[in-house]
This record gives C-alpha cells, structure tokens and sequence, in this order.
C-alpha cells in the first residue's frame, strides 16, 4: 500500500496541482481522478475494505496519507483568493481585472451594491457576485465557493496608516 501511495502522491497529484492551478478542475474530472486513484489502490475491487476519508488521512491519524483531491483543489482555490485579495504595490494584474468581471456579475437582486461603479471588492464591502451566473468563469466560481467554504475575509487588526490610505472609500 505504501508503494502506491507513493506513486499516486507523486504522478496524479504533481500533474493535477498544475494544471489545476494553471486552469481549474471541473468537478467531473476531479471525481473521474479520484475514481481511478480507487481503482489503482484496490486493483480494481468494487468493494473496497477502506473508504477514501480513511486512506486520505495522515499517517499519524491511522490513514495512508493519500492524495485527497478536494483538499489539495480548494487549497489552489485559497491561494489563488490570497493573491487576490493582495492589495498595493503588490497586487497582480490579474486581480483588477477579476475585480471587473466580479462588478459585471453582480444581479439586480444584490441589495448591498446600488451602483455597480462603487461595488469594488466583495472581500472589502458587503455584496457578491452572481456566481450561478453562467459568464462568470468556472475558476473565480470555485473561488468564490471555497472562499465562501472556509469563511475567508478581510480583517485587519492594527491597520498601519498607509494601509487605511489605500483602502478604497465607497458610499454607505
């Protein structure tokens, strides 16, 4: 079993965490990887002796430490959301843009935003896109979603000065 796990977290895990990372994984594909991870680590069997929770737990907690692929997905999904929410001199390109896109998601029933113009970031304010709209793209989705799962927000504790100055001013 340990010579599996060994292939499996190596093979399947390093190839998916790229592309993951570079293009999302649709939830069809993650379930099709973790079945042929199963498929591997029973050879075959239809009735595995162990469920998938177990084999995916560390070794320390009587598991086999095997890939979980919706733990490794949703920790892409968190650090692309930390690069997201880096603001300053620091913030990527990409994350003005997704701000746009998140503006334009934003559906008529969203009773925290009035003008579209002044909504400039859900971690910042309080309103959310439309994410069941079908223009948003799949990865700011699972974004959304898995920042919406682990409860991620903005706090500061002790703001230094430039951080209040860079802090966007919107109407209330």
């Amino acid at each position: 079993m340990e010579g599996k796990a060994i292939i499996i977290n190596y093979f399947p895990d390093g190839v998916s965490q790229f592309l993951t990372a570079a293009q999302g994984m649709p939830e069809k594909v993650r379930k099709q990887i973790e079945k042929m991870i199963m498929q591997f680590v029973w050879d075959g069997s239809t009735q595995p002796p162990v469920n998938r929770e177990t084999l995916t737990r560390p070794m320390e907690k009587e598991g086999k430490n095997i890939l979980d692929m919706q733990a490794q997905n949703d920790a892409i999904a968190l650090r692309q959301l930390q690069e997201y929410l880096t603001f300053g001199e620091k913030r990527p390109a990409w994350a003005y843009f997704t701000d746009w896109i998140f503006q334009n998601a934003i559906t008529p029933s969203e009773k925290n935003c009035y003008n579209k113009n002044s909504c400039m970031n859900m971690y910042l304010q309080n309103w959310n896109p439309g994410t069941n709209k079908v223009d948003l793209p799949d990865d700011l989705k699972e974004m959304v979603s898995v920042g919406k799962k682990y409860n991620v927000r903005l706090e500061a504790m002790y703001p230094t000065r430039k951080m209040q100055e860079e802090m966007p001013i919107w109407e209330s």
